[in-house]
């Protein structure tokens, strides 16, 4: 599914956590799980336990972190409303959504040519929907 996205355009880096020292993987998991705080979804038990948190980050739980523009903007796997919502859960769901997207900005191109080629009909698109529902 990486493979996919990079494909699509998206910028993909993988960070060996093995060859971290362990302050830069804790400081690597402070700077990660700051959407978590922001956006009220628990990480700490997902990534070790309540006094070791970040113990198991990146080496025995692997972690997706999806950026933009530079920011960290949300960590996988994380537990929302008491389910863990996983790194495979996310891009099948993200993947899904970028399939729509496209055939819907696809589908609009081809309304918008079809419109180009018939030209004017002379009723506004509001008077064409009421007409619509009166039928």
């Amino acid at each position: 599914m990486l493979e996919e996205l990079a494909a699509r355009g998206c910028s993909i880096e993988w960070v060996e956590t093995s060859v971290l020292s362990d302050e830069a993987l804790m400081k690597a998991y402070m700077k990660a799980v700051m959407p978590a705080v922001l956006r009220k979804y628990r990480v700490r038990q997902v990534f070790g336990s309540k006094r070791h948190p970040g113990r198991f980050f990146g080496k025995e739980v692997p972690a997706l972190v999806v950026y933009e523009n530079g920011h960290p903007r949300d960590i996988y796997p994380h537990e929302e409303n008491g389910q863990v919502i996983s790194i495979k859960a996310f891009l099948e769901s993200f993947l899904r959504r970028s399939a729509e997207r496209s055939e819907a900005l696809r589908a609009a191109a081809r309304m918008d040519e079809r419109r180009t080629r018939i030209g004017p009909i002379g009723i506004k698109a509001s008077e064409l929907i009421q007409e619509g529902r009166r039928r």
